[in-house]
């Protein structure tokens, strides 16, 4: 972007400020809760601009707040349960190509004024921990997840290119839709045998238990007509053994 035939040497260097409120609470001898209020600015952002090919007029915000519920390590168990409630937006300008109308196309005029989410935005991310150690042989474990799909770009249609003699196609409104939400729920059992010398474990994780169906991208065919999720990890047990001198 600094290069002086493609790019723009005089943008100015991106810098952020941050700013953070949080306390910590002892409700137990073994439960923790901990909160954080966050804010964060981003100043500079490269712009996409038909005159100079680049601009430092975008800006960048995130926000939201961390919570973490935390039981400590005992005899017996330990978890905890964090949430996250965020955002994570830029200005059209610099997460997609939209004219000055805000609508798909060629960019004429810089877009600062209006936020739109970033393809990292998760509104909601919740995890849920937990492990019970029955004696100095067996131990249980079990995680779940649940996070907010990211935003996508919908395609609307396509054109046909003839030069190239291929389909191209055609951008809905930035970010305006989402996957769906992931889920997923994993399994632990750990068997451990105790000699002299070492110590010999055995153990079965069993990831996506109910063999959730969470799409990772989507995929279409050649002229965008039809579209398919690309789905994640499916149920999947795994057997390890592990050996301790």
């Amino acid at each position: 972007m600094l290069d002086a035939t493609y790019g723009n040497p005089n943008l100015k260097p991106i810098w952020a400020d941050q700013y953070h409120l949080g306390f910590e609470k002892r409700l137990t001898d073994a439960i923790t809760l901990d909160t954080t209020f966050y804010y964060q600015n981003r100043h500079n952002l490269p712009v996409n601009n038909t005159a100079t090919h680049f601009v430092d007029t975008g800006r960048g915000r995130g926000y939201g707040m961390e919570l973490l519920l935390r039981h400590e390590i005992t005899k017996h168990f330990f978890g905890w349960i964090s949430y996250t409630l965020s955002r994570a937006e830029q200005t059209a300008g610099t997460v997609g190509n939209l004219d000055s109308n805000g609508m798909p196309g060629a960019l004429t005029q810089p877009v600062t004024g209006t936020f739109y989410p970033t393809p990292f935005d998760q509104t909601h991310n919740l995890i849920l921990i937990a492990s019970y150690k029955l004696n100095a042989n067996w131990e249980f474990g079990t995680r779940f997840r649940l996070v907010s799909g990211v935003p996508q770009t919908p395609v609307q249609g396509s054109v046909f290119d003839s030069d190239y003699n291929t389909y191209r196609p055609v951008d809905g409104p930035l970010n305006s839709t989402r996957r769906q939400m992931f889920h997923q729920l994993d399994l632990r059992v750990e068997r451990t045998w105790i000699f002299n010398t070492f110590r010999f474990s055995a153990y079965l994780d069993i990831q996506n238990v109910y063999n959730a169906q969470n799409p990772e991208s989507t995929v279409y065919d050649y002229r965008y007509q039809q579209s398919a999720p690309v789905r994640g990890i499916p149920f999947l047990p795994v057997i390890g053994l592990r050996g301790k001198f």
